[in-house]
């Protein structure tokens, strides 16, 4: 028996290497080579590595035949207790982000935003919330950042600017080794969150703890968005992952300090805030709530203090204030303001989009926040939703990338259905990039700007979101005011929150 057992196990191990090597082959072939980022970099003209028929062709081939190997993975994960099993899941991300590293960003342009951003801080100490790009015209940089983005300072907190110092600081004549220090920055944080995840579910047994690491750091979006494009969303995530699963052991001197941290590396981390306030004060003794406000008010002066330093008035934020059309993109509200402008001035079509985009997710964020099940073990769950649903209907903008923002709590939730429609939009959204290239480079739609919104909504966002309909019409039938996470969710954050 035991010798049957020990071959079931390792057979195991082996279906989930072998599905994890699939997964690298795929991409060392379909991305790696084709995307060698010596063949491009550094060049004074950066040719897209998306732009030609066969191009889209290939990734449009490859996205499913990688989501289709992560399922099985993910899969397979959660079945038995194996330390071979453990080694598999833990040394893939690994070997994956090695593959992708070495290659040029492909579906967006943002990192090299990012590299000018560091230089500014960390070379010509400017304040990049403030400072454009354009300031700076002898930088022998600029010319990596596309002109779009040459005049628009940081969008991001000021944490995101510290972080950026060690890549900054690399040599400076190899511009190819400044932009692999940032992948690799943004690849850290992808592997730190996965090791996060990994310690947070330890209470719930090897199978979740397994499944929800792979649900997480073997996604394929997510792999692509650190390793290849550099997205700063996973540093956000880290920090935010880390006060969510310090606030299941209500340890809030790390929780507070980690979430706004979070938040000073992109501002929609402070959606989280109000649930994690609100979590403390209803599940704490009254000492604990003391330790909670303590903490709360320590975590408020290191926010100012990592401001303080960036701080030009209003004009920090100024980088949110311009080329207001440009934040809509992606999303149900470009598709309300596109219809909206038939019949209204473009600044009122503007803001009624944003109205009614706000509207739609505050309506839904505040039942999370104030239902009674909130003094429950549903925080995991309330985060998962408030950001699934922002993401969905809430925000303005939708890029690939964000689903960053929502795939760790949907990894906690682990076995539970309601991680479908998250996972579900990290397939959908990969999708968006093949739409906007196939409009630009190859005249699909007619070049229709409107048409494009809505073809992207309705492939990226669409299917999320009808799955994400019919398990509430399940749940909560016709009283959607409820919004309470199933009993075996609760069961299970419950075991979590108990394993201090």
């Amino acid at each position: 028996m035991r010798l049957t057992e020990l071959s079931s196990r390792r057979l195991r191990a082996t279906a989930l290497a072998a599905l994890g090597l699939g997964m690298a082959a795929t991409w060392a072939l379909a991305c790696t080579r084709p995307w060698w980022l010596w063949d491009h970099y550094p060049a004074a003209d950066l040719r897209p590595v998306l732009a030609s028929a066969k191009e889209l062709a290939a990734y449009g081939a490859v996205v499913p035949v990688l989501f289709a190997l992560y399922a099985a993975a993910a899969w397979l994960a959660g079945r038995g207790a194996s330390r071979w099993l453990d080694a598999v899941a833990l040394a893939m991300p690994l070997l994956f982000v090695a593959l992708l590293l070495p290659t040029l960003p492909a579906t967006s342009s943002d990192v090299h935003h990012y590299v000018m951003e560091g230089r500014v801080l960390w070379v010509h100490g400017g304040n990049p919330l403030v400072d454009t790009p354009a300031e700076y015209p002898q930088d022998p940089y600029l010319h990596y950042v596309p002109p779009w983005h040459q005049g628009v300072p940081a969008p991001y907190g000021p944490a995101w600017a510290l972080l950026t110092g060690p890549p900054s600081l690399l040599p400076q004549g190899r511009p190819e080794a400044v932009l692999l220090g940032y992948k690799a920055l943004a690849s850290l944080f992808l592997l730190g969150t996965g090791g996060v995840l990994w310690a947070a579910l330890g209470p719930m047994g090897p199978e979740a703890r397994r499944r929800g690491l792979v649900l997480f750091a073997w996604n394929p979006l997510l792999v692509i968005s650190a390793a290849v494009d550099g997205h700063n969303d996973t540093a956000m995530m880290f920090f935010a992952v880390v006060a969510v699963a310090a606030s299941l052991r209500e340890r809030w001197s790390v929780a507070f300090p980690a979430l706004i941290v979070a938040a000073l590396v992109k501002y929609v981390a402070v959606l989280l805030a109000p649930l994690l306030l609100a979590y403390a004060w209803l599940r704490g003794a009254p000492g604990r709530r003391r330790e909670a406000v303590l903490a709360a008010v320590l975590a408020v002066v290191l926010g100012i203090g990592l401001l303080a330093p960036f701080w030009e008035g209003m004009d920090t934020f100024r980088a949110l204030r311009i080329d207001q059309r440009s934040w809509f993109a992606n999303s149900l509200a470009e598709v309300a303001l596109l219809g909206l402008a038939k019949v209204l001035p473009l600044e009122q079509s503007m803001q009624a989009a944003r109205a009614l985009a706000a509207s739609a997710f505050l309506a839904p964020y505040l039942l999370l926040l104030l239902r009674p099940g909130m003094q429950g073990e549903g925080l995991v769950w309330s985060c998962y939703q408030s950001m699934f649903l922002y993401l969905t209907v809430g925000s303005t903008l939708f890029y690939p990338w964000y689903v960053a923002w929502v795939l760790p709590f949907a990894a906690l939730l682990g076995g539970s259905r309601w991680a479908a429609p998250a996972l579900l939009l990290s397939f959908t959204a990969c999708f968006v990039a093949l739409v906007e290239r196939m409009v630009f480079h190859l005249g699909f739609l007619r070049g229709d700007t409107g048409m494009q919104a809505l073809v992207t909504v309705a492939v990226a966002l669409g299917p999320p979101l009808m799955a994400w309909v019919w398990l509430a019409w399940r749940e909560w039938g016709r009283r959607p005011w409820t919004m309470a996470p199933p009993v075996g969710v609760a069961t299970r954050l419950m075991e979590a929150r108990s394993g201090h």
